[in-house]
């Protein structure tokens, strides 16, 4: 068997293999899109809203804290800012 025959059999087999799970995967899509499941997830229940007690004056000391904002010139080009600190940046 040639090189071009081996490579056209496996084409053919990865296309199947491929396309039948991209079948697979629209086939759910629609099935979830259709059919309401909300009352099959029961996870309402169990998540509840975070019940954070923050102290008082914390949006005033933080604003202290942090008042370079990150993104500026400032804070980028300041000692503290990743980059002077050796990190790495994307």
């Amino acid at each position: 068997m040639s090189l071009s025959a081996t490579t056209f059999r496996m084409h053919r087999w990865l296309s199947w293999l491929i396309g039948v799970q991209v079948l697979i995967w629209v086939a759910g899509g629609v099935v979830f899109s259709l059919v309401p499941f909300e009352s099959w997830v029961k996870g309402a229940a169990t998540v509840k809203p975070p019940t954070v007690v923050l102290p008082v004056g914390w949006a005033e000391r933080s604003r202290r804290r942090f008042r370079p904002q990150i993104g500026t010139a400032r804070w980028w080009l300041s000692p503290r800012s990743p980059r002077r600190r050796g990190l790495r940046c994307a």
